[in-house]
């Protein structure tokens, strides 16, 4: 059985990177794995992640080119040669425009087309062009996977996928690469007490991750005391940067300059997590909530709300999941985390990473290689 995965980018975000491990665990497994970018080599510093994962044990990188105009034409071709020169026996994306591109040459050269889904959708964005030939495509994929049963449910019921052949394989983590995380004291560079009581929110700054929201719901405890609410994460598109904007505008008009930092992206956000006392999430929208097994494996309390798949990731846990309406609910159980002794916190964290041994690369890789196997005659 020979695979490629096809990948946006090889540097960074959550849904490539989760890809781009699966593609190193299974060549570990014995399943020859190759990795496709869809733009050049010389864009995003793709050579240099190219040979980070060769090293890695992926044999091959290949690149599909598509940042013309005529991009995802050029892509389908360039994507039919390489099947063929390469023959493999089946095609993995997780983007629509990768969706489209794999779908296509798939159809063309009947491979088997996976379609993995790492995130959920909206009925309002159905109507578009783009959408209509994307269900198409999707609607002959040999099988689709997704992070969550709330995104399996959401693509069978937005996207019309065949549910008989919609698969859930939860999201995973790698704990010893995060640990190896350096450990900087966040309090001493921001000038803090070593006793301050930091709440901390990170991901990607957008409205779907709710940081208005955890600021309007904190703001009495953030003015009493010694807490501060720090957001942790950096804004990637114009969209971002403006719903950057509006938090510091929030901050500023209530007053809560002093007391809500925002730190921007960090590589070092593991550390930051383990010197953290709570962690916070009050996501409007999740697929998975991949940051709360991070927390988890953090040793750091959790509260959030119950978007999307976030209940199924804190099921297992002693963590409560809360409606966004529930405000006194989020402060109380926030102001009891804070109030926790070192060893009742180690206590309520211990209990938490039971989980975890659920949540790994192995774990993810091995369902996937079942699921290819079923597919693969």
């Amino acid at each position: 059985m020979k695979i490629l995965i096809c990948v946006r980018r090889l540097d960074k975000g959550g849904a490539e990177l989760l890809e781009c491990r699966l593609a190193q665990n299974l060549n570990e497994m014995g399943v020859h794995t190759d990795l496709a970018g869809q733009y050049d080599k010389n864009q995003f510093d793709g050579a240099v992640c190219a040979a980070k994962w060769n090293e890695s044990g992926v044999p091959k990188i290949v690149w599909l080119k598509s940042n013309q105009s005529f991009g995802v034409l050029v892509a389908i071709v360039r994507l039919i040669r390489i099947i063929w020169n390469n023959r493999y026996d089946v095609i993995i994306s997780h983007h629509s425009g990768l969706d489209i591109i794999a779908g296509a040459a798939c159809f063309l050269t009947r491979t088997k087309h996976v379609a993995a889904f790492h995130d959920y959708f909206y009925k309002e964005q159905i109507g578009k062009f783009r959408i209509l030939i994307w269900r198409s495509i999707l609607s002959k994929a040999s099988v689709t996977y997704c992070i969550s049963n709330y995104v399996k449910h959401n693509i069978q019921t937005i996207l019309n996928v065949n549910e008989k052949n919609n698969r859930t394989i939860y999201n995973s983590i790698e704990t010893p690469v995060l640990k190896r995380d350096a450990i900087k004291n966040i309090r001493q560079e921001l000038n803090l007490a070593q006793d301050t009581k930091l709440i901390l929110s990170s991901g990607r700054v957008n409205f779907n991750k709710g940081f208005d929201l955890s600021i309007l719901v904190l703001k009495d405890l953030l003015l009493k005391g010694n807490n501060y609410l720090l957001i942790m994460g950096g804004a990637s598109n114009k969209a971002e940067d403006d719903y950057l904007r509006s938090l510091m505008d929030l901050v500023t008009r209530e007053g809560l300059s002093t007391h809500v930092l925002f730190l921007g992206y960090r590589k070092e956000a593991f550390a930051i997590l383990q010197q953290s006392n709570v962690y916070i999430h009050m996501a409007r929208h999740e697929g998975f909530g991949l940051v709360l097994t991070e927390a988890i494996a953090a040793g750091v309390p959790i509260v959030a709300s119950n978007a999307g798949g976030i209940p199924e990731v804190l099921s297992g846990t002693s963590y409560t999941a809360f409606s966004l309406m529930d405000k006194t609910g989020i402060v109380n159980e926030v102001t009891r985390f804070l109030a926790l002794s070192a060893e009742s916190k180690k206590e309520l964290t211990d209990k938490a990473t039971d989980v975890l041994p659920f949540y790994t690369d192995k774990r993810r890789a091995q369902e996937v290689k079942k699921m290819l196997e079923e597919i693969v005659v």
